[in-house]
Formats: structure tokens, sequence, C-alpha cells
């Protein structure tokens, strides 16, 4: 049995990593994120709605149904590294508060809020993230995010099995599982229970609820609209759901998804926004609702995005082209959409955007030649 669950173990690394990868993996994309059911019930419990990419967590999490710890048995990647380096010899085990089983409770009534942000601190989360860094266009943010799992490794390394037994949320919740089978299920010895529900816990339910309700409430979430990707949920839902892992930025196959830096607030940070510097959101293109996660982006088909506002085009008309009496006509022929129409006034014609059909794809930005067509925020043209 223990040569068989090694194999297993090893499998599910190998695959961990093909599927973190910066690889054109298309629909793919971090993949293994879907198959944590600390990540699944924090959808869940912020969106009311799932994914059919949802069932790999469901499944894991029936795992743990019928074998206690199955998933850190056979599937978590970031585990099978920590059980490495735990078994260096000539360390002491040293005392550490049990913190996950009070982190997952926390963690559920913050998405009860709509704010899976703990979400962080799932080992699949984790482990994804850190292959960030061997992006080509790897910036100090990765080199951030890939810490976690140096950070984690490291802690196994002072204190063995620290972070399994002890940190890690998904692991806690995998032992609340167990527990909550005993209810229904005749105990057959004396064993201790890993989880209780003791004043501790008690009181981190209530600590949960305050915090998540005064978050919801002071948080200085975005005020100024950003350019998100199409099928993102409103504004201050979207920042406060989206869970930071990457998957729409790297499935994005023109690369025009990046993540918000030093200008979008301390809420916004991380969060994915559009970038038309170098191209438009192709018409035929539905990657980043594919891969997210979260729901932050709703999955959406190529028909349901002609309805999908990214922004609206703006066009400064006094350096246009055809305000100078010079025939140009790319922003009408490069628009999927129909939404650029020429207005001619006299021996004058200009272009002129319809609001009502426009997305904000970009298009219309990237083949301008004068350049004069920006992509804003629909709220604030005018």
């Amino acid at each position: 049995m223990i040569f068989k669950s090694r194999h297993i173990r090893y499998i599910s690394l190998g695959a961990a990593i093909l599927f973190a990868l910066p690889l054109p993996l298309g629909a793919f994309t971090g993949l293994y994120l879907w198959a944590s059911p600390f990540l699944f019930v924090n959808s869940l419990l912020a969106t009311g709605s799932v994914a059919i990419l949802n069932l790999l967590g469901f499944f894991a999490l029936a795992l743990t149904v019928f074998r206690k710890r199955g998933i850190c048995r056979y599937v978590c990647p970031a585990g099978i590294l920590c059980d490495a380096v735990s078994k260096i010899p000539e360390r002491r085990k040293k005392n550490f508060p049990d913190l996950g089983k009070h982190l997952i409770i926390i963690s559920f009534f913050f998405a009860l809020f709509g704010i899976p942000a703990f979400s962080i601190f799932d080992p699949f989360y984790i482990f994804n993230n850190f292959f960030e860094i061997l992006s080509p266009e790897a910036t100090v943010i990765a080199i951030l995010k890939a810490s976690g799992l140096v950070i984690i490794v490291l802690l196994n390394l002072i204190v063995p099995n620290v972070w399994c037994t002890k940190l890690c949320p998904l692991g806690a919740f995998q032992d609340l599982i167990s527990e909550t089978k005993k209810i229904f299920v005749k105990k057959k010895s004396n064993e201790k229970s890993g989880i209780r529900l003791s004043r501790r816990f008690f009181i981190s339910g209530l600590l949960g609820i305050g915090t998540a309700i005064l978050t919801y409430k002071i948080l200085p979430f975005a005020k100024k609209k950003k350019l998100r990707p199409p099928g993102a949920l409103p504004e201050k839902d979207f920042t406060s759901t989206c869970i930071r892992c990457g998957n729409c930025i790297k499935a994005c196959p023109v690369g025009i998804i990046r993540p918000v830096s030093g200008t979008g607030g301390p809420v916004a940070f991380l969060s994915p926004e559009i970038d038309f510097t170098i191209s438009y959101c192709l018409p035929e293109c539905t990657l980043c609702g594919d891969v997210c996660p979260s729901g932050a982006i709703t999955k959406f088909t190529t028909q349901k995005k002609k309805t999908l506002r990214i922004g609206i085009a703006k066009i400064e008309l006094k350096n246009c082209l055809l305000t100078k009496n010079k025939e140009c006509d790319r922003c009408i022929f490069y628009c999927d959409y129909d939404a650029v129409n020429i207005v001619s006034q006299g021996l004058k014609s200009h272009p002129e955007i319809i609001a009502d059909k426009c997305v904000g794809c970009g298009a219309c930005k990237i083949v301008c030649p004068a350049q004069v067509i920006e992509i804003v925020p629909f709220e604030k043209l005018g």
C-alpha cells in the first residue's frame, strides 16, 4: 500500500507541475487549482455558483469522506514537498499552535460575505503560484507570489510536519469532514477526535463573522473602475472574489491581461486588468472565463461575449485622419461588433462609436494609425 500510495503522489506531483507551468495549455491552465475542496467551498460560498470543473474539488472532497486526509495522502503537491523535508533526521518536534482549524472557520465566514481572501493559504494555490517565477515576464510580484511555497517548505524544515498538521486550512478542513462523518457512523473505538467544537473554535467563528462584516463595510474598495476581463463581476465584487491565482493572465493567448500593481490601491492589488498596449480581446476567445476557479470571471460563450462589456471606445476626433480629409476606415473594418459608424457632415466625415454595440474589445485602438482611440470604463464616457 505504501508503494502504491507513493507512486500515486509522484504522478499527482508531475501533473500539478505540468498544469502550473507557463505553457499554452488553454482551458487546462492551472487545472489543479480546481481540485482543491477548500477553494471550491470558498468559491461556492462567495459566489453561490459552481462550474463544471468544480466537480474535481467535489470528487476530492468525497475522497476525504472515505479516506481520512485522502487529499494529503494522494493528491496535494505541496504536501509531498513538505513531507520530504520533514523526514530529514536529527530534529526534534516542537509544540506549535493548531491554527488550521481556526483559519477554515474564519475563511468560510469571509467567503459568505463575498470575500474568499483566505484562499491564498490553500496549498494548491501556493504551489501553482510558485511557477509564475518561470514566466518570461517574471517580475518582483511573481517572485513574491513564488515565495509562498518556499516559506512553507522552510517551515517544515525547521519544525517537521508543521504546515500539514498545524497550519494548512485544507488539511484542517479534511479533519473536520472526518469528524463530521463520525456523527453518522458508529465509532468502533475510543479514538480521540482531531478537531472538537471547542470554546476556541466557537470564538474563531465569532471572530470570523465580526471581522468579515467589518471588512466588507470599511474596506476602501476601488473607486476608480478598471478595465476588467469580459465576464468579470461588478468592481466591488470582483476585487473581493478574485483570488489572484493568475490563471487568466497565463491563459490569455494575446497577453493583454496583467496584474494590477501600484496604481489600483491595496484592494485591487494583483487583480487582473486589461491592457490594450500590444493587442486586443479576440472575439472567439473565452479562456479567461474557462480557467477562473473563484467565479470572479464568470464562464461565457462566444455568443454571450457580444454582450459583455470590458469598456467602450472613445475617439479623439481632432486628430482623427478622417476629420483631416485623409482616407481611413480601419476602425470600421476591424470591428467585429459593427460598433463604429461614419458620420458625414458636408464635405467632412468622422467616425462615431455606437454605444449599444461597443464592448470595448480594443481592436479599433490597436489598428488606428493615428492612435486617437482609447478604451475607457463604460461609466466614464462623456
